[in-house]
């Protein structure tokens, strides 16, 4: 009889997730002082539902992901998507749970309010923060759209997207991705709008990735004339058949299998121009902005829940007769990885603030300023280091990490998708090189403020270091990557002095020495033979056939 054929290792169990994450509670506190005793019970509750009820859910969607039926037996086009009921459930959750509403009540702080509640659903929630960023991107923008403009169907849309109701509660989808382009949205579109009757349009194209497919309402860009601009529209009529609408089929995609994302055709789908044709870009930026907040917050949260997996196996696995957690080594790694992960938080919760600022009024220039400026930043970087931890995190398991029915693999997989939707690293960069040209002040005076704002005027020569480059396009992931850092670092300095802790103290002191300026890149001349292969002056790549006219293989 084979010994150890009864045996079986001991896995990693999760606690209260708001509880158990000292860091969270820390950086809250921090920013919201005594008020966060007003949401500590909803918050202690929660953090035991997300790994209940909702866990359970969570897994289920995992388990069974989205099927799509394009004809039925006699040949009929139907076009459905079937969710799991486990999805139905999350949608349900959201409502009740008010993780939507939260940032559209008048409560004090009830951006981080929801921020806090967000970050301990998404891991747990089966990839339904997706559609819920991109429903709050809309309810944000129809908010924006209804200051200038009373309008009924976008008053119907606010009031349903940021319902606690899950009878009335939407969710909405933004469909901009088409075929000729990613994040080219301006020279990519080709859907073409033809005019009904008053704001009333027929948009007609290709829409070749859409998330959040089985939502109730989109807000879609279409050419006017050649003019791109922004339409809102609902998936289906009073009969609930599709409007004009046509789905090819379902993505399939290395992660977010969870998530129904769908190339789709528009035949005809009936649609309402909501802002003055020609300026759509400028108009979905809003909704924009809000998603890429999401993303960063979604990044944080998956670096949180790899590190707690990470942390409670390191207790349970015994290895060399001891457990893994009493080697130093190990004990090096799990603190590399809280690290990064601490700076990457209290960078996101900084921005959630200041995103609260600005809608609370209370905001000054320089801070608006800031955000904008740090939106991409933040995206970017937390996008890169969820995938970095998250990778770190399989290997703390071992080969039980790297198998699917751990439901660890998957964390690595979906994280990956945070450096991908709305913006890659190289997007965000050109995109952070914009924000400073759009903002007019090459000194990066608000920067500098919001530096001395919080007690870090002794950072503000990283500033200055990057100022001369700004005009380098090539270095543009260097600079958004220290304006990163520099961020991080005034953060830590921040909550090192308002707490006066020596933990506190030590983390910025490691970050420091561990985050140096680092703004050289490949000489351009030498970058462009590198990337092309063509040292010897030879293209070899990007061509059908090699140099000897032998076809090249398609992957």
């Amino acid at each position: 009889m084979v010994e150890d054929i009864n045996y079986s290792q001991e896995g990693p169990r999760l606690g209260n997730q708001y509880l158990e994450d000292s860091a969270l509670i820390s950086y809250l506190t921090s920013f919201m002082g005594d008020e966060l005793g007003r949401y500590s019970g909803e918050l202690i509750r929660f953090g035991k539902r997300v790994i209940g009820d909702i866990y359970e859910n969570h897994l289920l969607c995992e388990k069974f992901p989205p099927v799509f039926e394009q004809f039925d037996a006699w040949g009929r086009r139907v076009d459905k998507i079937y969710t799991n009921p486990a999805w139905g459930f999350m949608q349900k959750v959201s409502a009740e749970e008010s993780l939507i509403k939260h940032g559209y009540s008048n409560i004090i702080h009830h951006r981080l309010l929801q921020f806090a509640k967000l970050y301990l659903f998404s891991p747990s929630s089966g990839l339904f923060l997706c559609p819920l960023a991109m429903t709050d991107g809309a309810a944000f923008l129809s908010r924006e759209l209804l200051k200038a403009k009373e309008d009924p169907e976008l008053m119907e849309a606010y009031t349903r997207l940021t319902s606690n109701n899950p009878e009335e509660f939407w969710t909405c989808g933004q469909w901009m991705t088409e075929k000729h382009g990613g994040s080219d949205v301006s020279n990519g579109t080709r859907t073409y709008a033809v005019h009904e009757n008053g704001d009333y349009y027929k948009l007609y194209g290709y829409k070749w990735f859409t998330s959040a497919t089985t939502a109730d309402a989109a807000f879609a860009l279409a050419r006017v004339d050649s003019k791109l601009s922004l339409f809102y529209l609902k998936l289906r009529n009073e009969a609930g058949e599709l409007n004009g609408i046509k789905i090819v089929r379902l993505k399939e995609k290395m992660g977010t299998k969870q998530l129904p994302t769908a190339e789709m055709i528009l035949d005809g789908c009936r649609a309402k121009l909501v802002s003055p044709i020609g300026q759509g870009v400028k108009y979905i930026a809003h909704l924009i902005n809000i998603t890429r907040l999401y993303n960063s917050l979604g990044a944080v949260a998956a670096m949180r829940r790899s590190i707690a997996i990470s942390r409670d196996y390191a207790y349970r696995r015994i290895a060399f007769k001891k457990p893994v957690i009493e080697y130093p080594l190990h004990q090096s790694t799990l603190s590399e990885m809280e690290l990064s992960f601490r700076g990457c938080l209290i960078l996101t919760i900084y921005a959630w603030n200041l995103l609260e600022k600005i809608e609370k009024n209370t905001a000054n220039s320089w801070e608006k300023a800031t955000l904008r400026l740090i939106t991409p930043v933040v995206k970017l970087y937390t996008a890169k280091k969820a995938v970095e931890i998250a990778s770190e995190a399989i290997e703390c398991i071992g080969g039980v990490g790297y198998m699917e029915n751990s439901n660890i693999a998957s964390i690595l997989r979906d994280s990956q998708v945070y450096a991908i939707w709305e913006g890659t690293t190289n997007v965000l960069s050109l995109d952070v090189l914009r924000a400073i040209a759009t903002l007019k002040d090459p000194n990066l005076t608000y920067f500098k403020k919001t530096l001395e704002s919080l007690g870090a005027s002794h950072l503000i020569q990283r500033v200055e270091n990057i100022l001369p480059l700004l005009t380098q396009q090539h270095l543009s992931r260097k600079i958004s990557w220290e304006i990163g850092n520099t961020m991080i670092l005034a953060l830590l300095s921040w909550q090192a002095q308002g707490t006066n802790c020596p933990c506190d103290r030590a983390i910025y002191e490691q970050w420091e020495a561990s985050n140096q300026p680092n703004l050289r890149g490949v000489n351009p001349e030498l970058a462009k033979k590198l990337a092309t292969d063509s040292a010897d002056g030879k293209q070899k790549v990007g061509k059908n056939v090699d140099d000897h006219g032998e076809p090249r293989t398609r992957i």
